[in-house]
């Protein structure tokens, strides 16, 4: 794992909405915070039923999202895994795999934490993010299996 320190990688994620409103100095912050690593199709980054000791923030590829034995969703740059684990102190609502080569910021819940207190603008991010996904996760505990199934094949292109 590798420490991130460039430039690009910075204004990358002046790009993501995790990271809307940051000043320079606080994307430089965060920068420095987390590992990034590139992991191959199959890698598992998060499992259901498990103690979140993680999340992850996509930066390239695309990750699925199951959650007792279903696709629930894909999700690819941008978006957040096992971050409702660390906020809610609670175990992992899904299990997370690589759909194939992928790229992620690894942080430890110390560093999320950091990062949640140091930076507003990502605290509010994060908390509106995960408001979005609990109303998902709620919905899709209604949605019949084939048509969220088409959703699904839909989004993954």
């Amino acid at each position: 794992m590798a420490k991130r320190t460039s430039p690009q990688r910075i204004e990358m994620l002046q790009g993501m909405a995790a990271f809307r409103g940051c000043t320079r100095k606080e994307l430089e912050y965060i920068d420095g915070l987390g590992s990034s690593l590139r992991v191959r199709e199959g890698t598992v980054l998060t499992r259901q039923g498990t103690r979140g000791r993680q999340c992850a923030l996509v930066e390239e590829g695309s990750v699925v999202v199951v959650r007792d034995h279903q696709v629930i969703g894909v999700v690819g740059p941008g978006d957040w895994v096992g971050e409702l684990a660390l906020l809610d102190q609670r175990s992992c609502t899904a299990t997370t795999v690589a759909l194939g080569e992928a790229r992620v910021i690894v942080f430890t819940p110390g560093e999320f934490l950091a990062m949640r207190n140091e930076v507003p603008a990502v605290d509010a991010n994060i908390c509106r993010q995960a408001a979005e996904r609990r109303a998902d996760l709620d919905r899709l505990a209604d949605e019949p299996a084939a048509a969220r199934a088409f959703r699904v094949l839909l989004a993954a292109g």
